[in-house]
């Protein structure tokens, strides 16, 4: 077997085995969901399932950490040579409209706390890593570098959930939008300014 087709392989594997999860928690919820119901509704062998994560949490953290590789990968977009601060936001906040559902029932489930955890984690070092590419104008060190990334991110984390839970019918963009109008004008006020702020009307 060829490289490129057990690579294949794995990926149909794993989507399929991801895809189960988030129906079963849809459908019965994270605690009542069992490996049993993963592997059953996924058709994929119960040793093959420990193989690639182990366990059930390791499946349910597999997918955080594919947000957190899409997300580091769109915080330079593309590759353009003077992207914009927070370049990943939007992209976050399509995949979690995206997943939506699948989101508001793990944070309602006992598994709640360990999701937001992980997600904040994810979060925390891709804001890190984008403010680390910029250059700050805060050459005092007024700001503490690490204070901005705790601000950041619990801002955008506080807006996923007021977006989720009070204005449902606001689109990623706009969700987005607003993120980035409430933001980015106390990250210049930490000495980090956008290289563009292009941000999508809220209404």
């Amino acid at each position: 077997m060829s490289r490129a087709t057990q690579d294949r392989r794995i990926s149909r594997t794993q989507h399929s085995l991801h895809r189960a999860l988030n129906t079963l928690i849809l459908e019965k919820g994270y605690e009542a969901t069992t490996i049993t119901d993963i592997v059953s509704r996924a058709d994929v062998g119960r040793s093959t399932f420990y193989a690639h994560h182990g366990s059930k949490e390791g499946l349910l953290l597999y997918g955080l950490h594919h947000l957190q590789n899409v997300l580091m990968d769109q915080r330079l977009l593309g590759g353009e040579s003077n992207p914009p601060l927070l370049g990943f936001s939007r992209v976050f906040f399509e995949h979690l409209h995206e997943y939506r559902d699948v989101f508001q029932s793990l944070r309602a489930d006992e598994c709640g706390a360990i999701v937001t955890r992980k997600m904040k984690r994810i979060l925390t070092e891709v804001v890190r890593q984008d403010l680390r590419h910029i250059t700050s104008e805060n050459t005092a060190g007024q700001v503490p570098r690490d204070a901005i990334v705790q601000f950041t991110v619990d801002a955008l984390f506080s807006i996923l959930l007021w977006w989720l839970e009070q204005k449902p019918t606001l689109s990623p963009v706009q969700a987005d939008a607003l993120f980035r109008r409430l933001t980015l004008p106390a990250l210049a006020a930490g000495g980090f300014t956008p290289y563009r702020n292009t941000v999508a009307p809220v209404h």
